[in-house]
């Protein structure tokens, strides 16, 4: 495979997204083009975006459940050496 950059590649986006990524990746030390090279390599070797793509955000039921397994976390010693069946029951989700 060649090395040389032979190809070209448009892409319309916003004027204040391109602004604020530019002014980012000034701050890095990148241009556009470096990051974009940088993002499609990142492709190549893990053969998939590299980074989380979901349309899921948690619901405001899951998040408050969440919040409260965290809150019984905090409130508990949970140092001893317990199954998870046993951690389980010390929660209350069993």
């Amino acid at each position: 495979m060649s090395k040389n950059k032979n190809a070209t590649l448009q892409i319309r986006v916003r004027s204040d997204l391109k602004q604020s990524v530019e002014s980012i990746l000034n701050d890095l030390g990148m241009t556009p083009s470096q990051a974009v090279t940088l993002f499609f390599n990142q492709i190549v070797i893990k053969k998939e975006i590299p980074f989380k793509i979901s349309l899921h955000e948690p619901n405001e039921q899951l998040l408050a459940s969440m919040k409260e397994v965290e809150e019984l976390i905090a409130n508990k010693d949970f140092s001893g050496a317990m199954t998870k069946e046993e951690l389980f029951k010390e929660l209350g989700l069993k």
